[in-house]
């Protein structure tokens, strides 16, 4: 077997030779009845070639060592590698480099990574800090990155050093790092399309073969296949474990004119009840009975967007409401009465450690008094807004509805024909004879705010959550 590489006895994947950087198309090699012929040594095409590349040929990543410092101590500084990568929306740091430049949070931001390769969605709240970068030309660059405890595993094969010296096109260049690829190097900052173009400057060195420089205010970063290098070790390629935000596209607003709309129309009409129907039996499949008493889990939508913390919210229309019932001492009294009931009865107990809770599942709910005077038995109603918005999806946007289970008036009408005598019941509070599991009263989703004394000149806020099935309230 001959090397397609360099035409010598041996296989193309054990070639250490740099002559002849491809592999040459079919068509330039002699056939007999359509198939390669095996005589002969390879002819020259005047096509085009196709790029190989083993997997022990190292593949140089756009590596960068850089001066960073904390914004208004430029003396206390700290040498960091960056590692760009266009393919992020984001920039982040490693905790290690936040505790050594003792860079404090500027705030806190909820984010929803995904995994290359994966479908599973992992909502956690991470700091966003303020730091510097130190530029050739002393137009430092300032970034606010997002903290992560690992950017990426360790970079293997990063032989920048011999890259500057067997390409001729890369020689004289200063180069913003100097790996050997005898170590494997850690990166600390991951630069990502938010401030990738700010640090690139858009020159670009590329030779006949080997990998490409680009210029940025670090100096020149390499990136490509290091061909006619090998591995030190086996033979290994390097696997990044980047962190990349999901990214949300709109969908295109279809017109009922185009045929996509309407085809998108005719298949929402006839799964229409197949989708509630599934929804509404697995509903009842989950249906457990504890304590003398069902219960119950909350219809998920799956997958649905992680709901913001609304305490802000919360809190602001809890003032609100305390504003207007007391104009009315009698109604405040009313309403906390109603709580208060509820409390007795077990329908909601007081949260022992608010301030616990997961991100993308610690959720409020605002509520407002309903008052109907002409009832006869309940004049005021605690209504529960499970349609509040703050920053993000409402709960609302998460669970499904489910079928409508109301009977018609005309079945109803029937019946009554049917027998000598009619009966009608009521059930006080039906929907929250239900209980919730305690998987998902866990959730958080299901808390609310009132006070502790409504009598006080300044109450504390209370945080209360519900064990019973409240969806019948939104």
């Amino acid at each position: 077997m001959k090397c397609l590489k360099c035409g010598q006895r041996h296989h193309v994947s054990i070639c250490a030779s740099d002559i002849g950087d491809g592999i040459r198309p079919l068509h330039g090699i002699p056939t007999v009845n359509g198939s390669p012929s095996p005589q002969g040594p390879p002819q020259e095409s005047n096509g085009s070639t196709a790029l190989y590349v083993n997997t022990s040929t190292p593949i140089l990543l756009q590596t960068a060592k850089a001066v960073i410092y904390r914004p208004g101590q430029p003396t206390e500084k700290f040498l960091a590698r960056l590692i760009l990568d266009s393919g992020s929306q984001r920039s982040y740091v490693t905790t290690k480099v936040k505790d050594v430049l003792k860079l404090p949070s500027e705030r806190k931001q909820t984010i929803s990574v995904r995994t290359f390769g994966s479908t599973e969605e992992n909502t956690k709240s991470v700091d966003v800090v303020n730091l510097c970068i130190s530029a050739e030309n002393g137009d430092d660059l300032q970034l606010s990155p997002f903290v992560v405890p690992l950017i990426c595993g360790p970079l293997q094969g990063q032989s920048i050093a011999q890259a500057s010296l067997t390409h001729a096109h890369l020689r004289g260049l200063k180069l913003a790092d100097y790996c050997t690829g005898d170590d494997d190097v850690m990166v600390d900052i991951l630069i990502g399309s938010d401030q990738y173009w700010h640090l690139v400057s858009g020159r670009v060195e590329r030779g006949k073969n080997g990998p490409t420089a680009m210029e940025t205010k670090l100096g020149w970063v390499l990136s490509g296949p290091l061909h006619g290098a090998m591995q030190n070790e086996q033979q290994r390629t390097n696997l990044v474990t980047t962190h990349v935000l999901k990214t949300a596209v709109n969908p295109v607003n279809i017109t009922n004119e185009s045929l996509d709309g309407n085809m998108k129309q005719f298949w929402d009409l006839e799964s229409l009840g197949i989708r509630l129907r599934s929804v509404y039996e697995e509903f009842e499949e989950k249906i457990t009975f504890e304590n003398n008493r069902y219960e119950e889990h909350l219809p998920w939508k799956v997958p649905h967007p992680p709901l913001p913390d609304n305490y802000d919210l919360s809190v602001k229309r809890l003032n609100n409401l305390l504003k207007r019932l007391n104009q009315d001492s009698e109604v405040l009294k009313e309403y906390d009465s109603v709580i208060k009931e509820q409390l007795k009865k077990g329908i909601v107990e007081v949260v022992e450690r608010p301030g616990e809770g997961e991100v993308g599942k610690t959720h409020y709910l605002p509520h407002h008094a309903v008052i109907r005077r002409d009832k006869t038995t309940t004049k005021l109603r605690v209504v529960y807004d499970a349609s509040a918005r703050s920053d993000g999806p409402a709960l609302n946007d998460c669970l499904y509805t489910g079928p409508p289970l109301a009977e018609n008036i005309f079945d109803i009408l029937l019946r009554f024909r049917a027998s000598r005598v009619a009966l009608t019941g009521d059930v006080e509070k039906a929907f929250l004879m239900v209980g919730i599991t305690k998987e998902d009263r866990d959730v958080h989703v299901l808390r609310f705010l009132w006070v502790d004394d409504i009598e006080k000149r300044c109450p504390e806020i209370v945080v209360l959550r519900f064990t019973r099935g409240v969806w019948s309230m939104f």
